[in-house]
């Protein structure tokens, strides 16, 4: 059992945060704010921002460097940030000290009393994330969303809010034992972060937490890893695959573009944006998620048909000489990649030049030799591990590497003709060249904006 963090006896331990980037640092406000004793530590010789939050908090210890020179006598609770690895050497002393370990999840839901909306996967659960908050936004409700996307959750804190919406990855995930009632989500379950979990067993056991202590669990139907999660729950499931069965959640009925619920109701979605089969099941997920937390079917249409997408996910910002350029940097793991083919791929013509590469954090790529071999002109590999992922795609496919994205999205340019789709879907991590994948998007953008001579605030509707 964790030690509460809202009682009295809270302010009498001592609290060591672990990791200052944008969740700890917002573990330090909350600390400051409810009293706590507390000292913070980064790895990092240099802490971006470090200077700015001493001058907050001028009275606060601040450690910068190792861990391994890091004492632990007298701390009785580590608050650790999603980037601490669970097989840093300092976690495994603390373990073994039996010191408690909390997460930013054990504070949040501390304090709050409003529902909460919680969703998990591989891939979709920004866009999932995104809707479910636009929806409530469009019934009036104070909604705060946030987690792994946009603000940390404990920045969401605020009494008069009436729903929370967050969204959780396998980092913040994999020390929870309880959501404390929460409506909890997982879209689907694929090979990611293997070298930081260490096995697949342990990622799909980090995902499936966001499952404990939860009041209803929304599960993927068509997906045999998370439809076979077992958990003391109300479990409820959304597919596509199987419309025509009569599941207890929903049928999607894509060919006449509504989504029937159980209870006889529906929602039209004759005029919304997104394409692509995976768009249609984040809708799916995110419209049973809206119905599970009471929202109206009349919010629920507003909202999905105005929504347009998120940046750096299957982004079409430009099409010139009737060459589409199509952004999804968001795409760090394999089966996105695959699913952005799949979206933007026409019958037998091979008319894609897909840009592909980064940090693979030990991948297969072979399950992409079908899609590649249907839809892909050429293949265009950048980044530190273009070589090995190279060496995992067909031979009889069209492969050039190059050493930045920089010279593959060149290339790209020179080598698009009328018809063509030039999408960036790297399926890797973005940390050999750039911050974060936004980053990598950006830049992408701005390199075939510039190359075509065109305003970079012109977009494709």
């Amino acid at each position: 059992m964790k030690i509460g963090i809202d009682s009295q006896k809270a302010k009498t331990l001592n609290y060591l945060i672990l990791g200052l980037g944008k969740t700890g640092l917002s573990m330090v406000t909350f600390c400051v704010r409810e009293g706590l004793n507390f000292i913070a530590a980064d790895s990092r010789e240099t802490t971006p921002g470090i200077e700015l939050l001493k001058n907050k908090y001028p009275n606060i210890k601040i450690y910068s460097g190792s861990f391994s020179n890091l004492k632990l006598e007298g701390i009785d609770i580590i608050l650790k940030s999603p980037g601490i690895n669970l097989y840093d050497p300092i976690i495994q002393r603390a373990i073994e000290q039996g010191i408690n370990i909390l997460t930013e999840i054990d504070l949040f839901f501390s304090k709050v009393r409003a529902p909460v909306v919680a969703i998990t996967g591989s891939n979709g659960k920004s866009t999932v994330t995104t809707l479910v908050g636009l929806v409530a936004e469009s019934e009036g409700l104070n909604v705060g969303v946030g987690g792994n996307l946009g603000k940390p959750m404990l920045e969401l804190i605020n009494s008069s809010r009436d729903l929370y919406v967050l969204e959780l990855s396998s980092y913040q995930l994999e020390l929870v034992d309880d959501m404390h009632g929460a409506i909890s989500c997982i879209l689907n379950i694929t090979p990611d972060h293997i070298d930081r979990h260490k096995t697949i067993q342990n990622y799909i056991a980090s995902k499936s937490n966001i499952l404990q202590g939860a009041s209803l669990t929304l599960l993927n139907k068509d997906d045999s890893v998370v439809s076979s999660i077992k958990i003391n729950a109300e479990n409820q499931y959304f597919s596509l695959s199987d419309v025509k069965k009569n599941l207890s959640s929903m049928d999607a009925k894509n060919s006449n573009c509504h989504i029937s619920f159980e209870d006889g109701t529906i929602v039209i979605l004759d005029d919304i944006i997104l394409t692509g089969d995976h768009n249609l099941r984040n809708i799916v997920a995110a419209l049973k998620l809206c119905k599970l937390a009471g929202l109206s079917n009349e919010s629920m249409h507003r909202a999905i048909s105005a929504f347009r997408g998120l940046p750096h996910r299957c982004e079409k910002f430009l099409l010139d000489k009737n060459i589409e350029f199509i952004n999804d940097s968001k795409s760090t793991n394999v089966a996105s990649t695959k699913a952005a083919i799949e979206a933007h791929s026409e019958g037998n013509d091979k008319s894609i030049i897909l840009l592909l590469g980064g940090l693979d954090k030990g991948q297969d790529f072979s399950p992409l030799n079908d899609i590649l071999g249907l839809a892909v002109k050429k293949i265009l590999l950048f980044g530190k591990d273009a070589g090995s992922i190279k060496a995992q795609l067909s031979q009889s496919l069209s492969c050039e590497i190059f050493d930045s994205l920089k010279q593959a999205t060149i290339k790209s340019c020179n080598l698009a003709s009328s018809g063509d789709k030039v999408l960036l879907s790297p399926g890797c991590s973005s940390f050999d060249e750039f911050i974060s994948y936004e980053h990598r998007g950006d830049f992408f953008k701005d390199l075939i904006f510039n190359f075509f001579n065109k305003d970079s605030q012109k977009k494709v509707s």
